[in-house]
């Protein structure tokens, strides 16, 4: 199984540190082909420096917009990997300890599945009977850091080189079915708390937000992962209730006024009796 990894100019930061954490777990039988554009072919070929890579000076130069930034090179990565299973390490991934790759490669031939990954789901929002709208998982889709055979373009009917629409979600409906869903590669989530202690038995976690996971696996100084942001309302004050009026009734209007009333009070006047004075 070979490692394809695309290094494109925006990802260079992200590469060197990919680099440094391969360069430490020692030598692979699992040859390198790292994929540029030619103006940075020597930049890249010295950031892989003693490291079993084959440098393909083949990405085009051109700037594009999401989510072509991705597919493109996919596409080009896929076209040229034609002699043996490969595993996509984006720049985005993580290796978490040295032998990773045989075991994904010992995971995916004993699978005898297509595809070797890990899934996502596209969420579906809905409204219920109540008029309350809520969102649950949908359809599955493989994320790109995954195990792929060779000669992917000529068994794949997707074309990866869409403008509008990921090719991780174009090719679901393809991939999903004929996918082990592997535990040995994980989701980070863009969580920028993620640690080495939420991978559990994974040795290789995709969607890194930051670079603290990999100074972990580089036993450097990593500091405490952020605390999830808790907003408190403030607190709701407990109006008084209404003090109800009482309502006396008096005989006389002598009665009326030798009682003492209080403010909240109301006081009635005595009911005449008789008929009513002619005005």
């Amino acid at each position: 199984m070979e490692i394809a990894i695309s290094a494109s100019s925006a990802a260079l930061p992200r590469i060197k540190k990919l680099a440094t954490i391969l360069r430490s777990f020692g030598p692979s039988q699992h040859p390198l082909v790292v994929f540029c554009t030619p103006k940075y072919q020597t930049e890249v070929a010295r950031i892989f420096e003693g490291l079993s890579a084959k440098i393909m000076p083949v990405l085009t130069g051109i700037v594009r917009l999401p989510p072509m930034t991705d597919n493109e090179p996919f596409w080009v990565i896929s076209q040229n990997m034609t002699r043996t299973p490969w595993f996509y390490l984006t720049a985005d991934s993580i290796p978490l300890k040295a032998g990773w790759a045989d075991k994904l490669e010992e995971e995916y031939l004993a699978s005898g599945q297509t595809y070797l990954g890990c899934a996502d789901y596209i969420p579906v929002r809905y409204r219920d009977g109540s008029g309350v709208d809520r969102v649950v998982n949908g359809d599955p889709y493989i994320l790109e850091a995954a195990v792929y055979p060779a000669n992917l373009s000529s068994l794949s009917k997707y074309s990866p080189l869409s403008r509008t629409v990921h090719h991780e979600v174009a090719r679901r409906s393809e991939m999903a079915p004929c996918s082990h869903l592997s535990s040995l590669v994980c989701n980070a989530k863009w969580d920028e708390s993620y640690r080495l202690e939420h991978v559990g038995s994974a040795v290789v976690v995709t969607r890194v937000l930051g670079t603290e996971l990999g100074d972990q696996v580089l036993g450097n100084h990593v500091p405490p992962a952020p605390k999830p942001v808790v907003v408190e309302s403030p607190p709701t004050s407990v109006p008084e209730p209404l003090k109800e009026p009482t309502m006396k009734m008096f005989s006389s209007m002598a009665e009326m006024e030798a009682s003492q009333t209080k403010p909240d009070e109301v006081i009635v006047e005595p009911r005449r009796t008789g008929r009513p004075r002619k005005l």
